[in-house]
């Protein structure tokens, strides 16, 4: 399902079924008729689908991180310490080293797709 919202298409995993905007997902080609799949749903993706590095939600607008892991889009844009190394594509996520251990974040909650999660101890987000 394509739809032109706002000069910017909308897009729907052929797979997963889940819905993002090309260009906040970083898709720089258009796909016009192509199937599409996500990136956690295109060939050599980890399977089952990892959890996000940053909160403990499966599944989503993910993209990789430098690290090898994988996290939200909206959890590394509220994060103050993660930033994207390339900017035009989203991905991959970098800065997650320089998350502060002992208080990852300085607010107490941060939106999410789902809507507010409270933040976890930083021992169960990341290992």
């Amino acid at each position: 399902m394509d739809e032109e919202y706002e000069n910017n298409l909308f897009l729907q995993c052929d797979k997963c079924r889940m819905m993002v905007h090309a260009r906040c997902y970083g898709e720089l080609e258009p796909v016009g008729g192509v199937l599409w799949l996500c990136n956690l749903c295109r060939p050599g993706a980890p399977e089952p689908a990892p959890p996000c590095c940053l909160c403990p939600v499966i599944g989503g607008a993910m993209k990789p991180t430098t690290d090898g892991r994988w996290a939200h889009l909206a959890c590394a844009i509220w994060i103050p310490e993660t930033c994207l190394s390339d900017v035009k594509r989203m991905e991959p996520i970098d800065g997650l080293s320089r998350i502060n251990k002992v208080f990852p974040f300085s607010l107490f909650m941060f939106p999410h797709y789902y809507g507010l999660l409270p933040l976890f101890p930083f021992s169960l987000v990341f290992p």
